[in-house]
C-alpha cells in the first residue's frame, strides 16, 4: 500500500519516468488525481478510440437528418398564391375545386396546385400555390349540399377547363364557367342567371 502511495506521489511530482511510466500530459493535475479528456479519438497512449469514431458517426447522422428535414437545399419552381372568384353563368359557385397545372404543351413544368371553392371564392393553400407561366386550369362545381359520401355535395356542371398565363407573383384570378356546362336536369334558378362567358383575364395581386 505504501509503495502504491509513493508511486502516486512521485507521479504527481513529475518523476514517473524513473519508474518506467510515462505520464500523459494533463492526465494528472495538482495535488489530486482526476480525469481529464485526452485528444479526441485517442487514448492516453496515443491509440485510436471507438468513442471518437462514435462521435463522428453521430455528427454525420445529425447532418444527414438536418439535410433531410430541410430538403437538402432541393430547389424547384417557385410557387405563388392565387385567389379569386368562381361563378357559373354569373352566379357564385357554392362548392367545388380549382386545379392549376403547368401547361406541358407550352414547355412549363412543376407541381400542381389545388384550391377549394367555398361560397364563390377560392385561395390556394399557403406554400402550395401555383407555378408561374402557362397553365391549364380545371374547375369542378358542386351544389354545396354536403353528403356523407360527397362532402361538397352533388355535381352541378361538367368539368370546365381553360388555359391562361399565370404571372410570376401572387395574383387574383376570376373564372366564370359557361352555362353550357350545366348538367342536364339541373335548373339554373336560383343558382344561375344571365349568360355564361369564358374565364376573365386576371391581374397580379400586390402584397
Amino acid at each position: 500500500m505504501n509503495s502504491i502511495k509513493s508511486l502516486s506521489e512521485n507521479c504527481l511530482g513529475g518523476s514517473c519516468g524513473r519508474h518506467g511510466i510515462e505520464r500523459p500530459k494533463g492526465f494528472w493535475t495538482g495535488s489530486q488525481a482526476y480525469y481529464r479528456p485526452w485528444p479526441r479519438g485517442t487514448t492516453p497512449h496515443g491509440g485510436s478510440s471507438l468513442d471518437g469514431v462514435n462521435r463522428r458517426s453521430r455528427r454525420l447522422l445529425a447532418v444527414v437528418l438536418v439535410c433531410c428535414l430541410a430538403g437538402c437545399g432541393q430547389k424547384g419552381p417557385r410557387r405563388y398564391d392565387v385567389e379569386g372568384t368562381v361563378t357559373l353563368g354569373g352566379e357564385p359557385v357554392r362548392a367545388g375545386e380549382v386545379q392549376f397545372e403547368p401547361d406541358p404543351d407550352r414547355s412549363n413544368t412543376g407541381p400542381q396546385s389545388r384550391a377549394r371553392i367555398k361560397d364563390g371564392r377560392y385561395r390556394t393553400p399557403r406554400g402550395k400555390g401555383a407555378v408561374g407561366g402557362p397553365a391549364v386550369v380545371r374547375i369542378r362545381c358542386y351544389d354545396g349540399k354536403s353528403l356523407p359520401e360527397a362532402p361538397m355535395g352533388s355535381r352541378i356542371a361538367k368539368p370546365y377547363e381553360t388555359r391562361l398565363e399565370l404571372p410570376h407573383e401572387d395574383s387574383t384570378q376570376d373564372f366564370d364557367v359557361p352555362v353550357s356546362h350545366l348538367l342536364r336536369g339541373r335548373s339554373p334558378a336560383p343558382l344561375l342567371k344571365g349568360s355564361g362567358s369564358e374565364s376573365r383575364s386576371t391581374k397580379p395581386r400586390r402584397r
